[in-house]
């Protein structure tokens, strides 16, 4: 897709030029759903953890998570979407189908944002009980 040309290095016109032609707007339903990991994981840790150590151990058993987007991209096909469960392993997902030029981006992100908001509403819920 992208082209080499002869340039004199020496200026910023033939750098800039490697990155015309790209919808950066494209990305913008992949860097939302992906922003929506934030408020999960602090939930997550707000609801699970009784005490401040809980709380440092839930951070880091919630980094977990992350790798998801690493199973979507080693395993084979049908075996990568057993990690669908973890929210990031749709926006990874979303992510390979765009720069990959695949079609299936929208319903990536339709299912990455029912599963983040699904969480987040369980988590919210659990989290408003305990409150009270």
């Amino acid at each position: 897709a992208y082209e080499i040309k002869e340039c004199d290095w020496s200026s910023d016109v033939c750098s800039s030029d490697l990155l015309a032609g790209i919808n950066y707007f494209i990305y913008i339903p992949i860097i939302f759903t992906a922003s929506l990991g934030a408020p999960l994981e602090a939930l997550l840790i707000a609801v699970l953890a009784k005490n401040k150590i809980e709380a440092m151990a839930m951070g880091k058993i919630t980094g977990v998570l992350f790798i998801a987007p690493f199973i979507g991209w080693f395993a084979p096909a049908p075996w990568k979407f057993s990690a669908g469960i973890l929210p990031p392993f749709w926006v990874s997902e979303s992510y390979f189908n765009v720069i990959s030029g695949g079609t299936l981006f929208p319903a990536y992100i339709a299912v990455g944002l029912l599963i983040h908001v699904s969480f987040i509403y369980l988590l919210l819920r659990k989290y408003n009980l305990r409150a009270t």
